[in-house]
């Protein structure tokens, strides 16, 4: 099985999001997710991205499925999505992903129960954080890494709007 990383906005106190949506609007933050998502080391592959349905019910119509990436849902409602595979559990998502020959890497993109089940698991390599610093009122969290996995890049701190935010890659 291939191993996968991790992707992550999260403010002072790990919130990652209230009422389905993203608490911030962070530009600088899309485009580093876009870039990172997109990135493949050989051309003519693609990467995978893992979410829940309720992730992918935050996203707006018109970049559903996100374009260039696989698109996999975790979802036991969901039977047909398009575009998108649709799995019953996390670990059937990643074995299906591992086995494709297009597939370059694979990315958890949220949410909090599938961050939770995906940050525990002997395959996760790496997590691609953006760290807000802000405290926001927030009802989903991104579970606590800093003890299992160890900083190796770090971006300068940028700011946008009020937003105050560095770009973080840790290994496990």
């Amino acid at each position: 099985m291939k191993t996968f990383n991790i992707i992550v906005a999260h403010e002072n106190f790990l919130g990652i999001g209230i009422d389905n949506t993203l608490p911030w609007k962070i530009k600088k933050d899309l485009k580093h997710f876009f870039t990172i998502t997109m990135a493949v080391k050989e051309k003519g592959k693609r990467n995978a991205l893992i979410m829940g349905r309720k992730t992918w019910e935050s996203l707006p119509i018109n970049v559903r499925p996100l374009p260039s990436r696989l698109n996999i849902v975790l979802s036991k409602n969901y039977k047909n999505l398009g575009d998108c595979l649709i799995f019953e559990s996390f670990e059937h998502a990643l074995k299906a992903a591992s086995l494709m020959e297009d597939i370059d890497e694979i990315f958890v993109m949220g949410g909090e129960k599938v961050y939770k089940e995906a940050i525990g698991h002997p395959m996760c390599s790496k997590i691609y954080i953006t760290e807000v610093y802000r405290d926001i009122d927030c009802d989903k969290f991104f579970p606590e890494y800093k003890n299992k996995y160890h900083l190796i890049e770090e971006s300068v701190e940028y700011k946008e709007g009020d937003y105050r935010f560095k770009f973080l890659t840790y290994k496990s």
